[in-house]
This record gives C-alpha cells, structure tokens and sequence, in this order.
C-alpha cells in the first residue's frame, strides 16, 4: 500500500515497515555515460521519521516493486549512519 507521501507500507518478519524514495541522482563513468538512481530508505512504521537502512535501485524502479522485492532490498540495504557514527 501507498499513503499520500508516497511511502510504502509492507510486512516484514512480523513487523510493519515502510518505504520511500529519498531522492535520485546518477552514477558512472565511461562511455556509456551514468546511470540514473534513487535511493530508497527503510523505517520501521512505529517510527516513520527514523529510517534505520537505505539502499540504491535503478531510478523509476520503486513505485513497481512487489513487496517480495521490498523484503529483498531491505534484506541488502545499508544501515544508516548518524553523523556521530552510530548506526539508526
């Protein structure tokens, strides 16, 4: 399910937990020239405003993505680091 800021909420390992685009960008160097992203950050919903991982995916990608690929790139997402160095 999407809510009007366009988070997506889904179950994981018993949890509600939701997801959104942070923002996009592009990445690459040669001849192919770079490739469009977005980074996608995880929280759980009982702390929507505290997104605890993120990760890369190709960008337009997100909105599609069935909730099994939700699990799997949460599954490989990076922990957020604070900027005192703790992890969220």
């Amino acid at each position: 399910m999407t809510d009007v800021a366009g988070r997506r909420r889904f179950l994981y390992e018993g949890q509600e937990w939701l997801a959104w685009s942070a923002g996009a960008g592009a990445y690459g160097t040669g001849a192919y020239g770079l490739a469009p992203v977005e980074a996608v950050h995880f929280a759980r919903a009982t702390q929507p405003a505290a997104p605890v991982r993120e990760a890369l995916l190709a960008r337009g990608r997100f909105q599609c993505l069935h909730d099994s690929e939700l699990i799997g790139l949460l599954e490989s997402a990076t922990p957020i680091v604070e900027p005192d160095g703790r992890q969220s």
